[in-house]
């Protein structure tokens, strides 16, 4: 099984001072919920610099959350300005053939989350180090496969939503009928 490092390279992200105003996104954690969905939300902005350059994101580009409780993985999947990550983030490029949306699912999967978290530092503020993720062993099937799993995923989140979408009306519903009966 190939690690992490030999299909990817990785770096992290960049510790700036957000701005009201600026001319580039500055991705955050709280940006995005804790399936690595970005939230759509407002985003804090940076002025661009040309330092900053080779810190922009690129479409494909997988965010990893290393520090804090929630460690997923979310792929950029597009840009409506320019964006940087945060130092929050490892920001894991894609340089060899795979799905960025597969390796993402890979990463958030339970087993994987289990693995890296034993590889976690700090008591208070779990962190993962680049080198635990660099050294994460990648089941790579070929693409088909990825593309079904990825498939698979995206139809269980979506039934999911539905589900609880169903049991909010269902409970809305209910509530009605009875506060209508005992208010009769």
């Amino acid at each position: 099984m190939p690690i992490l490092n030999s299909i990817s390279s990785i770096r992290t992200g960049v510790y700036l001072q957000p701005l009201v105003k600026g001319d580039a996104r500055y991705l955050q954690i709280k940006d995005f919920n804790s399936r690595g969905e970005f939230t759509g939300g407002p985003v804090a902005e940076i002025q661009m610099e040309t330092k900053l350059e080779r810190h922009l994101l690129k479409q494909g580009d997988i965010l990893f959350a290393a520090k804090g409780s929630k460690n997923f993985a979310a792929v950029i999947s597009e840009l409506a300005k320019p964006s940087v990550a945060s130092s929050a983030f490892f920001v894991i490029r894609q340089s060899s053939g795979y799905l960025p949306e597969f390796l993402a699912w890979f990463i958030n999967h339970p087993r994987t989350q289990n693995e890296l978290k034993v590889e976690a530092k700090g008591s208070a503020m779990h962190s993962i180090s680049i080198k635990a993720l660099e050294a994460l062993e990648v089941s790579l099937p070929d693409k088909k496969t990825q593309e079904l799993i990825v498939m698979i995923d995206k139809l269980r989140s979506r039934e999911k939503e539905l589900s609880n979408e169903l049991d909010e009306i269902k409970d809305s519903l209910i509530d009605t009928k009875i506060f209508s009966k005992i208010r009769q």
